[in-house]
C-alpha cells in the first residue's frame, strides 16, 4: 500500500511539473472598417495549459457583442474573431441570421455571439506572447436587401437559408400528405446542409419534448418569419 501511495504521489508531481497554465480575460479589439454598420466589443477568457513542450489545451469562453450603429435594421451578419494566446492562435467565424425569428437587429440594438471552445493542439507560437482578441465585421445584410462587406463570406449562410426554407415547406407538405407520421419521418431524415442543422435540431428537440403539434406550430412559425423577411428584402413586405 505504501508503494502504491508513493507511486501515485510521484505521478501527480510529474504531471504538474510538465504543465504550465495561464488564464486571462481579454477585451476584444474591434478592427472593423470605419464605415462598418456594426461596432464590436466584449470580453474573452482564455485558459491555456501547456503540456510538455509541444501541446497546448485551450479553453476559450466569452461573448462578442455586435451593436447596430446604422440607421437600418439588420437581418444577418458575419464576423471574424482572431485570438492569439500565449502558445496557440485561434480563428473563429460567427454567422447570425435572423431570417427565421421575429426580431431583427434594429438600430442601436445589439446581438451577442457566444464563444465556447475547448481544444488540444500542437503549439503554434514559439514564445509566450501577451494574448489578444481581434474581431472584424465581414458582411452584413439589411432588411431592405442592401449589403455591406464581401458577399463571398455569405455564400454558405445564404445557401443554408434557402435550404431551410425549402425544408420547412417540405415538412408541412409531409404533414398534409401523411399526417404526424409523415412529419416525423421527414423531420428525422438526414439533412445535407450542415449550416442548417441548428434549426433542424431545434425542431427535433421540440418534437421529442413537446410532441408533434408543438413542433408543427414551430415549423409554421419559422417559415412565416422567413417569408415575411424575404418579402421585405424584395420590396414586397
Amino acid at each position: 500500500m505504501k508503494a502504491n501511495a508513493f507511486s501515485s504521489g510521484w505521478l501527480v508531481v510529474a504531471i504538474l511539473s510538465t504543465t504550465t497554465i495561464h488564464a486571462q480575460d481579454i477585451s476584444i479589439l474591434d478592427m472593423s472598417a470605419p464605415d462598418s454598420p456594426i461596432r464590436l466589443s466584449g470580453t474573452i477568457n482564455i485558459s491555456e495549459s501547456l503540456q510538455g513542450s509541444d501541446m497546448v489545451n485551450s479553453v476559450i469562453k466569452g461573448r462578442v457583442v455586435a451593436l447596430n450603429v446604422s440607421n437600418k435594421p439588420i437581418l444577418c451578419y458575419i464576423l471574424g474573431l482572431d485570438i492569439a494566446g500565449r502558445w496557440r492562435q485561434h480563428k473563429m467565424r460567427f454567422e447570425n441570421d435572423c431570417t427565421f425569428t421575429e426580431t431583427l437587429v434594429n438600430p442601436r440594438q445589439s446581438m451577442d455571439s457566444e464563444v465556447d471552445s475547448n481544444s488540444t493542439t500542437s503549439v503554434s507560437v514559439t514564445q509566450g506572447l501577451q494574448p489578444v482578441a481581434v474581431a472584424k465585421i465581414l458582411w452584413v445584410q439589411f432588411i431592405d436587401g442592401s449589403e455591406y462587406g464581401d458577399r463571398n463570406w455569405a455564400t454558405g449562410i445564404l445557401a443554408a437559408r434557402m435550404y431551410m426554407v425549402d425544408k420547412l415547406s417540405t415538412l408541412l407538405r409531409a404533414y398534409e400528405r401523411s399526417g404526424p407520421k409523415g412529419f416525423e419521418e421527414e423531420l428525422m431524415a438526414e439533412y445535407t446542409n450542415i449550416k442548417a442543422g441548428n434549426l433542424i435540431l431545434t425542431l427535433r428537440k421540440i418534437f421529442r419534448e413537446q410532441g408533434t403539434e408543438r413542433a408543427l406550430r414551430a415549423t409554421r412559425h419559422f417559415l412565416q418569419n422567413a417569408k415575411a423577411h424575404l418579402a421585405a428584402m424584395s420590396g414586397r413586405g
